[in-house]
């Protein structure tokens, strides 16, 4: 109970005096495929581009939608949830985002639009529109409008790159507080076609670097293992996924900060990976 307390005081504070920029909604959603991975997201292919590089829903062919949920340090006032659907069709794919972080004191909700297309043999470029809800209790409700776009490449079959930008012009959340912007670049190694490599490199605005490593390894048709830590940040993550059908996908992570403690989370997913891509979440 203390510990709530004293979490729920500090994220207050930080966001009244505007010391700190609301980032949670928009960075963790995604539950079990980013925290299984350490959230190395910038190479994000399939449904789960709308969860890290929207460029990747471009490979993507017909419906497919996910249900995330992760319970931050292991307390549900931090807990996020989203829900992702998108279609990849002749025109390209188009793709909806829903996330929400917080609790009655404090939240953030994002709502997301997206389109991505090829533009040529294994390069995509994508696009979304978000809108963003800000909610404090006793100090009211922000809208903000802002955006995001992203670059994938399949380099090589088995090398792949991506790029991606959350908010990169200047939007006001209050007089002294602004929403950060964020850059990403990631590349991914597939060792085999049962063993990918990942490594990804995130600078939010106004905060360290981070640099996050991670591997997926599929141990059998059905199931598979990951491992990954942020290097900056001292935390470290561990996932397994099971194919429960042809189309349908279990994702379970837990991922352990030694400053902040323990998070738990997963995702139900049909029809999510593409093909050829193991670690396409």
């Amino acid at each position: 109970m203390k510990k709530i307390v004293l979490i729920i005081s500090i994220i207050a504070y930080l966001v009244t005096t505007g010391k700190v920029s609301a980032q949670t909604a928009s960075v963790y959603s995604g539950g079990a495929h980013g925290e299984s991975l350490a959230h190395t997201n910038t190479t994000f292919q399939g449904l789960m581009g709308l969860y890290g590089n929207i460029a990747g829903i471009a490979f993507m062919e017909g419906l497919a939608a996910d249900v995330s949920y992760d319970r931050r340090y292991n307390l549900s006032e931090l807990s996020t949830g989203s829900v992702a659907v998108a279609y990849g069709g002749g025109f390209g794919s188009v793709g909806l985002l829903a996330s929400k972080y917080g609790f009655d004191s404090y939240s953030e909700t994002k709502l997301g639009v997206a389109y991505a297309r090829k533009l040529g043999k294994g390069l995509s470029i994508g696009g979304m529109l978000d809108l963003l809800q800000y909610n404090v209790e006793g100090f009211g409700t922000t809208n903000k409008i802002t955006f995001e776009a992203s670059l994938y490449s399949e380099l090589t079959d088995k090398v792949h790159l991506g790029a991606y930008f959350f908010s990169p012009g200047t939007v006001s959340l209050t007089e002294i507080q602004q929403i950060p912007s964020r850059v990403s670049l990631g590349v991914k190694y597939f060792v085999s076609p049962k063993a990918v490599l990942i490594a990804d490199i995130t600078k939010i605005a106004e905060r360290t670097i981070e640099v996050k490593i991670a591997t997926d390894y599929q141990l059998q048709d059905r199931f598979g293992l990951r491992l990954g830590a942020n290097i900056t940040q001292y935390s470290f993550h561990a996932g397994t996924y099971v194919n429960l059908t042809d189309d349908v996908r279990l994702t379970v992570a837990y991922s352990y900060s030694s400053n902040l403690g323990s998070t738990p989370s997963l995702s139900l997913t049909y029809r999510g990976v593409v093909s050829r891509d193991i670690a396409s979440r």
